[in-house]
């Protein structure tokens, strides 16, 4: 998973999870490091700032997701190793059966248009193949 889907989908499982009272204190401690890491670099830019507000009133809303994605990569988080250990180690907690299944590991070389997430639906078209230049 590229670090920035990883970072969204750590937000999303902590909105959606149900982060509660009788939930582990390990989880929620790291669901607010992970917080802690990434809200400077959000608050310091009012589009993301706003796109993480609204991805919080709806955090299932595939369009929300997509704004915070656009502003966190606009802000170049997928630089900030930490806030991706973070966010890796959170959801690794939360999803074991995702973890153990490999879902948040991914490694992709000489593809050309990937998806990669839950539920996604795309439409692509390719007029060259890379093999045959």
């Amino acid at each position: 998973m590229d670090p920035i889907s990883l970072v969204v989908a750590a937000l999303v499982v902590g909105l959606t999870a149900g982060i509660t009272d009788t939930a582990k204190t390990a989880v929620i401690d790291m669901y607010q490091a992970f917080k802690a890491r990434l809200m400077p670099k959000v608050e310091s830019n009012e589009d993301a700032k706003s796109a993480l507000v609204a991805l919080e009133k709806k955090p299932n809303s595939e369009g929300r997701q997509l704004a915070v994605k656009e502003e966190l990569t606009s802000l170049e988080v997928e630089k900030d190793t930490e806030l991706i250990r973070l966010a890796q180690t959170f959801l690794e907690q939360v999803d074991q059966k995702g973890t153990e299944a490999g879902k948040y590991v991914i490694t992709i070389q000489n593809a050309q248009g990937t998806v990669i997430g839950d539920q996604n639906t795309v439409r692509q078209t390719f007029t060259n193949r890379p093999d045959k230049k």
